[in-house]
């Protein structure tokens, strides 16, 4: 559900959704860990997007988002520092 919010043609649905996301997870972000890999799901693609403003929310969410996590969270098996 969450997901299909943020892939909304309506530009002004994603910005809103996007800055509610942020506040949440400033907010009470470390509740939210067991939705993680949703939340990391529905932000990621959003990078992409063309628009300036939803790239924008989208990097203040993550950012709240990175407060709240650990390395051992997010660790999906690659690590960075192969070398």
């Amino acid at each position: 559900m969450m997901h299909s919010k943020f892939q909304s043609t309506d530009v002004s649905v994603q910005l809103e959704a996007l800055d509610i996301l942020g506040d949440l997870l400033s907010r009470f972000g470390g509740l939210l860990l067991s939705y993680h890999q949703s939340i990391q799901a529905a932000l990621l693609p959003q990078l992409t997007s063309a628009r300036l403003a939803v790239r924008k929310r989208t990097i203040i969410a993550l950012g709240e988002f990175c407060r709240q996590v650990t390395a051992a969270d997010i660790d999906d098996g690659d690590d960075v520092n192969d070398d």
